[in-house]
């Protein structure tokens, strides 16, 4: 090759060379290019993808050859369990499962507390005055129509709030014990709703506890005084119950008296030292003679 044609070849290679350069100059001023996210945008290589496949198919065949691990000598003998295959035997003992039988869901839960909110708003509930005022039921102290829902349904007494806060004295709520301890009801009385109708609530000082029940003063007053012959006979009845409850209380102590008494005086201690003899010595010559036992001791003087 004549040294003509070399220098037109390098200077073609140089061409190319610009051309390609200029290619690329292209390409990245494009990949510096920022959108509207202000972000670069993003830059397919071919190629790539197909490179990441393969390298994952490998690794998935050697993965699928290798051999399990060999069990290292140094830890002994062991049991290896497969934990999902595991199930819970209680201990040995015979647990029946009830599968939520016994055990409240979720939802079983939020329609027993619907329900209940229902019951306690049908209860609250106090329906429309009627235009007829004479079809409307009236306090029977101040003739009102804004009667107490809860004490009428409950208790069939029509009284208002206002009157309820104004007289304690008849329309207040009394516990099952204060009737049993003021008015001497017995519980059968109590819970007998015909005779005595009562209020359920929960009971404020525990909630696992009974609910409570409350009565109306002035039905209870009026019971107890059927019961015992007025306010006299039920302080006479009091009186005589206090009464009783005292000579009780007496006779135990006495009787406890006693009984200390009797454990003292059968004390073997105290036997002991009642059974201890003191000589009542006398003394005659040489000797010293006991006048309760007469034993005789001889006496020497030096």
């Amino acid at each position: 090759m004549s040294d003509a044609e070399r220098n037109k070849q390098i200077q073609l290679n140089r061409l190319r060379a610009k051309e390609a350069l200029k290619e690329r100059d292209k390409i990245t001023s494009k990949s510096r290019e920022l959108n509207n996210n202000n972000k670069r945008n993003l830059k397919h290589v071919e190629g790539h993808d197909e490179d990441v496949h393969n390298k994952s198919r490998r690794n998935a065949s050697t993965s699928d050859s290798s051999q399990p691990l060999r069990r290292d000598p140094r830890l002994g003998q062991y049991y290896e369990y497969d934990l999902s295959k595991m199930q819970n035997s209680k201990g040995g003992f015979l647990i029946e499962d009830d599968h939520g039988l016994g055990e409240k869901t979720e939802n079983e839960i939020r329609k027993e507390k619907q329900r209940e909110m229902e019951r306690t708003l049908a209860a609250s509930y106090e329906p429309g005055l009627s235009i007829d005022l004479n079809a409307n039921p009236k306090c029977k102290l101040c003739s009102s129509i804004e009667t107490d829902r809860q004490i009428l349904q409950t208790f069939g007494i029509i009284v208002c709030h206002k009157c309820k806060q104004a007289h304690p004295e008849k329309f207040s709520l009394l516990t099952k014990t204060e009737c049993k301890e003021d008015y001497l009801l017995t519980d059968s009385e109590l819970r007998d709703a015909e005779i005595m109708p009562h209020l359920l609530k929960r009971n404020p000082h525990r909630a696992s506890w009974n609910n409570m029940m409350l009565f109306l003063r002035e039905q209870v007053e009026d019971f107890a005084f059927k019961k015992w012959g007025g306010p006299e006979g039920l302080d006479k009845e009091w009186e005589r119950r206090e009464q009783l409850k005292h000579n009780k209380r007496g006779k135990k102590f006495q009787d406890s008296l006693n009984d200390l008494r009797r454990r003292t005086k059968n004390n073997v201690w105290q036997q002991r030292q009642d059974a201890q003899h003191v000589h009542d010595w006398t003394t005659q010559d040489d000797k010293q003679i006991c006048n309760v036992c007469n034993l005789t001791v001889d006496v020497e003087h030096f």
